[in-house]
Order: C-alpha cells, then sequence, then structure tokens
C-alpha cells in the first residue's frame, strides 16, 4: 500500500575587439590614467517583422567618465536616450521602429555610437510584412484535467487594420471575444471550458480564426477526470473474508485473512492475518481506508494512520504524510512517512483469479523510495501490487477463482 580552451579565448578576443573602440587621453593630450575604452553591445538589431522595441547598452571598461551620444540614419529608427555618459555603470538605450507608411519590403539602417575621438556602427533590420498579417500566441489550447481558462493572444504582425473574428464547434468551450480589429495591438481572447455533466474522458475542440489577413485553426485538447467513487466496495474486510496470492519474487502463496480484532493506539482494528501470523491492521471510514499496522521484519505503526480517501480526482495528488514508529531490541524509533498517491482512473486487470473491470488504478510516489502501483477490484480489494499477485479469493460467501 504503503574541450579547446585556448581557441575559444582568441575567438573571443576577435569578437569583443570589433566592438571596441577607444578615445581621448588626458586633458593635457597625455597618457597617464584617464584612458578609456567604451563597448556596444549586441552590435546589431535584427527586428525581423514583428518586433517594434529592442535596446543595446553601452559600457566603458576605462577608468575615465566617458560623454557619448547616438544618431540615426533612417526616419523610421527612434532612439532613447540619444546622449549621456558612462563611468562603471551600463547605460542602456532603448530603439525603437515605426512601420507606418512604409510599403512592404527589408528596410537597413545604422545607428551610430560617438564618444571622445572614436565612434561605432550598429546595423539596424527590419522587416515590413505585406499588409496585414495574422499571427497567434497559441497552436494549441491544453486544458487537460483540470485547468478551466486560458487566454491566447492574437495580432496583426502586418501593416494596416486586421479585421477578424473566431468561432468553435463544441458546447463546453466558450470564447470571449469573438471579434474585433487590431493594429499593433496584441487582441486576449478567453477561452473557458465547463465540465458539468460531461462524462470521464478526453475532449476535442477547434478554434477557427478567420480574418482578412489570413486564417489559423487551434486545437483544444480538455479531459473530465475520472472520480474515485463507492470507495467503500473496493476495500472488504469482513470477517472470514480471504485472499490467495502469489508473491511474484518467490513464487510463494501467501494467504491474507481477516481474524478478528486488535488494538492499536487505542483505535479497534481488525486483524489481517498472513500464512496466520498478524501482518496488518485495518479500519474503515465513510471517507478512506486506513491501514495502522504494518509487518515486514519489523512490526511498523502509524499515527495518524495511512490513508486512502475515497474522494480522490484524477489528476491531483494526495499528499499523505505519516509518524511512523517501531520497536529494536526494546527501543521504539519513529520517523516520517510520506509522499504523494495518485488515482489514474479505472482500468481492466487480469490476473490469476479472473478478469476484472472497474479496477481502480492508484500510484504511490514515496518519498526516498521506489514508486509503484496498486490495483483494486470492485467488491473483492487488492489484485496486484507488484510483489502480491491474487490468485483466488473468498469474499462475503462469494469465491474469485
Amino acid at each position: 500500500m504503503f574541450k579547446v580552451v585556448i581557441f575559444v579565448i582568441l575567438a573571443g578576443i576577435l569578437l569583443f575587439s570589433s566592438i571596441f573602440f577607444q578615445s581621448g587621453c588626458s586633458p593635457s593630450g597625455g597618457g597617464g590614467d584617464n584612458n578609456f575604452t567604451i563597448e556596444v553591445v549586441p552590435d546589431s538589431l535584427d527586428f525581423d517583422s514583428t518586433l517594434t522595441q529592442l535596446a543595446f547598452n553601452i559600457t566603458n571598461s576605462g577608468s575615465s567618465e566617458l560623454a557619448w551620444n547616438v544618431a540615426d540614419n533612417s526616419a523610421w529608427i527612434i532612439l532613447n536616450p540619444i546622449s549621456g555618459t558612462v563611468s562603471n555603470e551600463i547605460d542602456q538605450v532603448g530603439v525603437s521602429i515605426n512601420r507606418s507608411g512604409l510599403t512592404s519590403g527589408s528596410y537597413a539602417g545604422v545607428v551610430t555610437v560617438t564618444s571622445g575621438d572614436g565612434s561605432t556602427t550598429i546595423p539596424v533590420t527590419m522587416i515590413v510584412p505585406v499588409s496585414q498579417t495574422l499571427a497567434i500566441s497559441h497552436t494549441k489550447l491544453l486544458f487537460r484535467t483540470h485547468l478551466t481558462d486560458i487566454s491566447f493572444y492574437l495580432t496583426n504582425a502586418g501593416s494596416g487594420t486586421l479585421n477578424w473574428s473566431i468561432s468553435n464547434n463544441q458546447s463546453w468551450l466558450s470564447l470571449s471575444p469573438v471579434s474585433g480589429s487590431s493594429t499593433t495591438e496584441a487582441d486576449s481572447i478567453d477561452a473557458v471550458v465547463d465540465r458539468t455533466g460531461l462524462e470521464p474522458g478526453d475532449y476535442v475542440d477547434t478554434v477557427f480564426l478567420t480574418s482578412d489577413g489570413g486564417n489559423i485553426s487551434i486545437q483544444v485538447l480538455m479531459t473530465v477526470p475520472e472520480l474515485f467513487e463507492n470507495g467503500s466496495e473496493y476495500f472488504p474486510m469482513a470477517e472470514g473474508d480471504t485472499w490467495y496470492y502469489t508473491w511474484a519474487d518467490s513464487a510463494k502463496t501467501i494467504k491474507r485473512e481477516i481474524s478478528g480484532d486488535t488494538v492499536i493506539n487505542s483505535t479497534t482494528c481488525v486483524r489481517v492475518l498472513e500464512n496466520d501470523t498478524t501482518a496488518q491492521a485495518w479500519t474503515k471510514s465513510a471517507d478512506s481506508f486506513y491501514v495502522h499496522l504494518f509487518v515486514q521484519d519489523e512490526v511498523f505503526w502509524f499515527d495518524p494512520p495511512l490513508a486512502i480517501p475515497f474522494d480522490l480526482e484524477e489528476g491531483i495528488p494526495y499528499e499523505y504524510n505519516s509518524n511512523i514508529f517501531y520497536k529494536v531490541d526494546g527501543s521504539i524509533y519513529s520517523g516520517i512517512f510520506s509522499g504523494l498517491l495518485d488515482f489514474n482512473g479505472y482500468v481492466t486487470d487480469t490476473v490469476p483469479a479472473g478478469i476484472f473491470n472497474d479496477v481502480i488504478e492508484l500510484y504511490y510516489q514515496p518519498d526516498g523510495e521506489p514508486n509503484y502501483y496498486e490495483y483494486y477490484a470492485r467488491g473483492v480489494g487488492l489484485l496486484d501490487n507488484g510483489d502480491y499477485i491474487l490468485d483466488s479469493a473468498y469474499i462475503g460467501g462469494v469465491w474469485y477463482k
């Protein structure tokens, strides 16, 4: 249950030397301590067809304060700020572009950074797309098992005004807004799913975006999770209920039987015998199945008991955490037993005792221990946990074999 360094350095020196320039000396014209070196990074700016804002940094690796100014050669380039001084800090210059009024095509300009007797140039390139062009932020909307609301964006990657509308097929998905127009801004669309009344399973829809700048489809994937229902029926524990397992590692037969009661931490539990020796102690409420005692080499008891809740939901892990106690040579030791339990829904499982439908699959991820699965059948109990495989069972007066 429970590696060539020298060549890299030379390449680095060649790269950075291309964007360095030196100017000035001391005011008297001599050498001295007032030399400076300015560096501009990056050494080119590419706005492609959609970007409107980028920036470059100006730094001074010398020891003197350095005045600088910037200028461009194209009306569509906008610089801010256009001058400043830099010593040991980083100055940033914002570069924005304005595609308004420009015909479609590729454009190139230059930003010149000047300081003292030296200057450097930064190539600037951009594309003006052909008229309006529809672009989107998502190609899929993945709601999985529990997301209910996803926002995505559409933009006009071209020029002019983009007029658009949006639609879908399935009633469980709603979209808002369903139409609009866009110039350079991003228009946000909310997609909301409603799982009410839907059977567990996977659902698919398509969002259709149509515009005078092209059409795009977005796939929508949503899952209605399984709920662990009638949980008590998966854990029979009446007096005389008996299970016969094969222990996978040794092919040894294990008989597990409910026989009488025992008291663990002041709680009366049903006693579970394995080959006529007390091995576990269980209780069950309307909400959960509990393990109070577990014997394997040593006797372990749990406070609070380990629980399998009956309100588990597929896709939402249950975090268990219990104090564990055990006795060695008369001394009692304690620790923490914790991890995650996932309900993975209902499956069909085949074991020597038969073929069972509506079997719950539980996935345990204990901290510091290997992960494992358990399978329980309605009215029968544990079928398989990787160690024990059910050969036959006598539950509630019925044989399963």
